[in-house]
């Protein structure tokens, strides 16, 4: 269990890590925002199709594509609702205002799924814990930059944004502890989650973030370029840390 719960810690210390990384580069301006926005949605794409959804493919067989529409749905259901409801009170709400609140969702999930593949990992033997331990924190370091960006793109203060998103990366250690005491009695439902966080994913990548970067008035083509680049960038980081793992 001590080995569970250091190896979910420095996966929450290298998120954080992350966060004051992008805070150290000032990559905080309206323009490197626009790229990191790029960079998160190839990286959402790709961790949704080469990671969420094999992983709980491996234990359902079948069905897995059809929970992540489910978790599309949802989140679909909760945009509509918070549409609503700031309406209802005569307030407008563009859409990108909501883009932190629903990374932070996705990205706790994504978190104390994390923890429980530790725990899982470390179940099989000490080398295998350590080998997916690696694996996650070298996706950690992209994933959680683009993410950062977007909260503080979303209109959250800086020192607001490094504290919720290091308290979602304490849900890995929630997620190892979780997983170590039960993980052989739960794992049709911990694939379940995983293919639901999955269509979460799916959602903001392609509802939110991608129209956001074509709604950004008449970007240059060099802004373009770079853009679509990191987007690419960003799909091809997740598969080849997959590879490397």
């Amino acid at each position: 269990m001590l080995l569970v719960f250091l190896a979910c810690l420095v996966v929450s210390l290298i998120s954080l890590l992350a966060v004051l990384l992008v805070v150290k580069l000032k990559l905080l301006n309206e323009s490197k925002l626009y790229y990191l926005t790029s960079f998160a949605a190839g990286v959402m794409i790709a961790t949704t199709f080469l990671d969420l959804l094999p992983e709980s493919a491996q234990v359902l067989e079948s069905g897995v594509y059809y929970l992540a529409m489910l978790g599309l749905i949802a989140f679909f259901i909760v945009d509509r609702f918070t549409v609503w409801h700031s309406h209802s009170h005569g307030h407008h709400h563009e859409v990108k205002q909501n883009i932190g609140q629903k990374v932070l969702i996705g990205d706790t999930i994504h978190n104390f799924l994390d923890g429980v593949v530790i725990a899982a990992s470390f179940l099989v033997s000490i080398p295998v814990g350590v080998s997916v331990t690696l694996a996650i924190c070298a996706h950690e370091i992209p994933q959680e930059m683009a993410d950062f960006g977007l909260l503080i793109k979303s209109g959250m203060g800086v020192k607001k944004a490094v504290f919720l998103n290091f308290i979602s990366a304490l849900f890995a250690i929630l997620g190892g502890f979780l997983g170590f005491i039960g993980l052989g009695e739960r794992a049709h439902e911990v694939a379940i989650l995983t293919a639901l966080a999955g269509g979460m994913f799916l959602y903001i990548a392609c509802v939110d973030l991608i129209p956001s970067l074509r709604n950004e008035g008449q970007p240059s083509v060099r802004t373009k370029i770079i853009s679509t680049t990191l987007f690419i960038i960003g799909l091809f980081a997740i598969f080849a840390f997959g590879q490397l793992s």
